[in-house]
């Protein structure tokens, strides 16, 4: 071979290098930005599910909160209509009265429950 050849062999494959390792170099710097846009993602989602998480929890906990004041005033309620049918009339009169209004407070519950996505149907005594 003479020496033409050679300097022409040895320049063709340092151009090719050349332009290969730009190649190269653009293909990782895309695979490390997919990658990066990947996990970005992915942490993106797992916050949005922390925050439904809690602000789920937030919406019960606020919801238990005014089920258990209401819950408190509507005993309160009973019991003071209680002691003045008590006075009022007999005993099993007030008992009779209190089992008819005691269910609709269940059913209250059930219904809060299933506005709320706790329960999906209700209990078969509903």
């Amino acid at each position: 071979m003479s020496t033409e050849i050679v300097s022409l062999v040895i320049a063709v494959v340092g151009v090719c290098g050349t332009l290969a390792s730009a190649i190269v170099t653009q293909r990782l710097s895309l695979r490390s930005k997919q990658t990066e846009l990947e996990h970005a993602e992915r942490v993106r989602l797992a916050e949005q599910e922390a925050e439904e998480r809690q602000r789920r929890t937030e919406q019960l906990r606020t919801c238990y909160v005014r089920l258990n004041a209401n819950d408190r005033n509507y005993r309160d309620a009973l019991l003071a209509y209680a002691y003045v049918l008590d006075r009022e009339r007999r005993l099993d009169e007030v008992i009779h009265l209190l089992d008819k209004i005691i269910p609709m407070l269940s059913r209250a519950r059930v219904i809060m429950r299933m506005d709320l996505g706790v329960v999906d149907k209700p209990p078969s005594w509903y």
